[in-house]
């Protein structure tokens, strides 16, 4: 009972720790290695999902330090997925915007190219005749 108590309490700082970290490298824009980022996440989600399904909460009396941890655990574990929810909306925000800009950019070139009166497109002769 007490080992399980031990790695769902783990679980809940790795997980905790995982988010800050994710934080931390969206704020900065460091976004390359967000295939890796998925796969740890998951590898620790699924811990973390493994010990709470493993936890049993009428062991423990309401009113117990484990049962207020585990309650403050989840709650800062929801508040840290309610921010990251956040950073990335405004990620992929400003991505959209960014692509957006690009795709008018390059309709503005080829309207230009084509509307300054450069003529039909050249002819290539060939030598064999």
């Amino acid at each position: 009972m007490e080992n399980q108590q031990h790695e769902l309490c783990l679980a809940m700082a790795e997980f905790v720790a995982i988010q800050k970290e994710h934080t931390g490298l969206l704020q900065a824009g460091r976004l390359k290695t967000l295939a890796g980022w998925s796969a740890r996440r998951q590898q620790v989600s699924d811990r973390l999902r493994q010990c709470l399904e493993q936890f049993d909460p009428q062991a423990v009396s309401a009113d117990s330090d484990l049962a207020r941890m585990v309650q403050e655990g989840m709650a800062t574990i929801l508040r840290g997925e309610k921010t990251l929810a956040t950073q990335v909306d405004c990620q992929r925000n400003g991505v959209q915007k960014k692509l957006r800009t690009m795709r008018k950019g390059k309709a503005v070139l080829n309207k230009y190219g084509s509307s300054q009166g450069a003529g039909s497109k050249p002819t290539y002769l060939s030598s064999r005749t």
